[in-house]
């Protein structure tokens, strides 16, 4: 859109240009810093802000062999790098996302790991309890050990039978205790 396309003779003179033809043509760049890049060599290239329009371009230039004219044509640096930057911030929105979804990946992960270690805890302690019930009840059934259990008030919670059948459990068991 900003593109331009200029013949341009030896003195400086716009001889035909694309876009708003009208108002460049028969104008002099003579007094430019762009007449004398384009006037000294056959050919090249570089980048500048345009006198007449203000745009800055990357230029490229050649002197026509056989006629006293110089073409160059010119591409606004802004349009050159506007799908450029669209391709990086679609790359980095990507990125970001990619990041995210790693970052939630890793929440989601540890979570995951705590809960796994919260269960097998779980289970070891209900494994440990078990295990200390199947104590407690071989012990209750050894024979000839008598055994009871009572609180800090001295009430009798659970007694083997053992206990049951030597001790009366409506006696006065404080004196025996």
């Amino acid at each position: 859109e900003k593109g331009i396309v200029r013949l341009v003779s030896l003195d400086g003179t716009i001889l035909a240009s694309s876009g708003d033809a009208m108002s460049t043509l028969g104008r002099s760049i003579a007094q430019t810093d762009l007449h004398s890049r384009l006037s000294q060599s056959d050919g090249g290239s570089f980048t500048q802000i345009n006198p007449l329009d203000g745009i800055e371009r990357f230029l490229a230039y050649r002197r026509v062999p056989g006629f006293p004219v110089i073409t160059y044509t010119g591409l606004a640096k802004d349009e050159v790098f506007a799908g450029f930057r669209g391709f990086v911030l679609y790359r980095a929105a990507s990125l970001a996302l990619t990041i995210l979804a790693v970052i939630l990946m890793g929440v989601m992960l540890r979570k995951f790991i705590v809960a796994h270690h919260q269960a097998q805890d779980a289970e070891l302690q209900r494994i440990s309890d078990q295990r200390r019930a199947e104590f407690l009840d071989s012990v209750m059934r050894m024979s000839g050990a008598c055994v009871v259990v009572i609180d800090d008030s001295g009430t009798i919670r659970t007694s083997n039978d053992a206990f049951r059948q030597r001790f009366n459990e409506a006696a006065d068991l404080n004196p025996i205790l």
